[in-house]
């Protein structure tokens, strides 16, 4: 997202900006860790909320998506339990924090992930 805060800025700025920022080398790298959901009901009503929960305590923000499926935030109980993630799913949880918070983050939730027992 372009946010900006003078008037007088031509939509061809915009445009170059936009593109600027969509090469690679303005991309930010994604950590990502592989979960596959242990949980006996998968990622449905109350161990979706636990699983939001432990994920907005975590000092990096963490999206989760399930297959090709779009990413959502980790800490959105709606938006973990649209994935539809159930007993056996593979999912990926990611982050674009590359350093040590950023792993102890990831590695405590696909923790959580590969539990039997919420």
């Amino acid at each position: 997202m372009c946010v900006v805060h003078r008037s007088s800025v031509g939509a061809s700025e915009l445009w170059q900006d936009a593109d600027r920022r969509s090469r690679p080398e303005h991309r930010r790298t994604l950590v990502e860790r592989t979960a596959v959901v242990a949980l006996p009901d998968g990622l449905h009503a109350r161990p979706a909320a636990l699983f939001a929960a432990e994920a907005g305590k975590q000092a990096v923000p963490v999206t989760i998506r399930k297959g090709d499926g779009e990413a959502v935030d980790a800490s959105s109980i709606l938006g973990v339990m649209t994935l539809g993630a159930g007993h056996g799913d593979e999912v990926v949880l990611s982050t674009d924090t590359d350093d040590e918070r950023a792993l102890a983050a990831l590695e405590s939730l696909v923790a959580y992930l590969e539990q039997d027992s919420a």
